[in-house]
């Protein structure tokens, strides 16, 4: 089954090259090499594939198979974000909220955690939580400003 992911992922797929990233990352059917993981990861993160760009955002911001740099992993995890994956909107809210790989920005983490809190995640339901017991009013209305603005781009998509 290996061969096919990989003639698969060699042709530029990017569903078999996040796969062959699993299947390293986790040693299912090849050696365990996170380095390995990261290249797949990133040849599919860079055609857009949301849990490509999850997954190699998990390692920049662990420091995994790559330098830790937690601007990376919020670039990456960003990228994620946008196109709708929860635990990435979620990862977003804590780096927003804590300021880790990016400007600390209490409006911005409003926006990722509501969002993802509305799709059902409870970590981002407690953090929202959390978070909602010390921002400002001003904080508060920006960031539903800018939950409602990320909500208008998503129907028009």
């Amino acid at each position: 089954a290996i061969k096919y992911y990989r003639l698969a992922a060699d042709q530029g797929q990017e569903d078999a090259q996040f796969a062959l990233g699993v299947k390293y990352e986790n040693g299912h059917g090849v050696a365990k090499d996170i380095v390995k993981a990261n290249k797949w990861y990133e040849k599919a993160a860079l055609k857009g594939h949301s849990s490509a760009q999850f997954n190699l955002g998990l390692s920049y911001h662990r420091g995994e198979g790559v330098a830790k740099d937690p601007k990376r992993a919020a670039l990456w995890m960003r990228q994620a974000a946008e196109q709708g994956l929860v635990k990435a909107q979620t990862n977003m809210g804590i780096y927003y909220a804590t300021g880790k790989g990016v400007h600390q920005d209490n409006a911005q983490a409003f926006r990722w955690l509501k969002i993802s809190a509305d799709q059902g995640s409870e970590n981002s339901s407690r953090a929202l939580k959390l978070l909602e017991k010390t921002i400002s009013y001003s904080q508060r209305k920006e960031g539903e400003r800018l939950v409602a603005e990320w909500h208008e781009r998503q129907r028009k998509n």
